[in-house]
């Protein structure tokens, strides 16, 4: 969706947003407005294939799709996954295309044992389905993410989105830069790293929960 983005993002972020959807074969719905008028109503395109950028490899963008779900499943809430993001679809451009319908690029029918195929052969198939299914497993294990339990926006580098649930601090990298954080935590929930100088260093576009 794009209309909801109104007083969250500054007109030129959301003119540069329906630009990257055009740069990375998406497209743009439209809706008439009383004067006559069109604008953007929603951008019409799969997630993976959006958060990529021209050139980047298929192991970059599987670890962008795992890093923006890692906020996903830090933040209070229950996290609701859309079931292509869950089995690493792409761009269904065809079907858009042939039915007409924007909406359909991000639809793909899929056929049951095709997918239970690719999901075992596909690399990006795979490596999204079990990094996804890694960090639900880990979250379920954690009382920490509870719904409920309350979270705290905590102090970190600009190139890091950084959470406390309880007893476990929350890092994604949402850069293309190693970032060496502090943290009081002394365990990679995620690796079983762990942490004895109090410093830990995320890979580019890479997460953690340290406890």
């Amino acid at each position: 969706m794009y209309a909801p983005t109104e007083g969250i993002l500054t007109d030129t972020d959301r003119e540069k947003l329906a630009e990257k959807v055009i740069q990375n074969d998406g497209q743009i719905s439209y809706k008439n407005n009383p004067d006559g008028s069109k604008s953007i109503y929603e951008l019409n395109i799969n997630y993976s294939d959006a958060l990529r950028n021209t050139g980047e490899s298929d192991e970059q963008a599987i670890q962008k799709m795992l890093a923006a779900h890692h906020i996903l499943f830090s933040v209070m809430g229950v996290p609701a996954i859309y079931y292509h993001s869950l089995f690493g679809s792409r761009n269904d451009k065809k079907a858009a295309e042939t039915s007409g319908i924007p909406r359909r690029i991000n639809r793909e029918k899929l056929d049951l044992a095709t997918l239970q195929s690719e999901l075992e052969t596909n690399p990006y198939r795979q490596a999204i389905f079990t990094g996804l299914e890694k960090l639900a497993k880990v979250r379920q294990a954690e009382a920490a993410f509870d719904p409920y339990q309350p979270q705290e926006v905590i102090p970190s580098d600009s190139h890091v989105f950084a959470l406390k649930r309880g007893d476990v601090y929350c890092y994604t990298n949402v850069s293309d830069q190693v970032v060496t954080i502090e943290t009081a935590g002394m365990e990679n929930l995620l690796t079983g790293e762990q942490i004895r100088d109090g410093k830990y260093d995320l890979p580019p576009y890479g997460y953690a929960w340290i406890k």
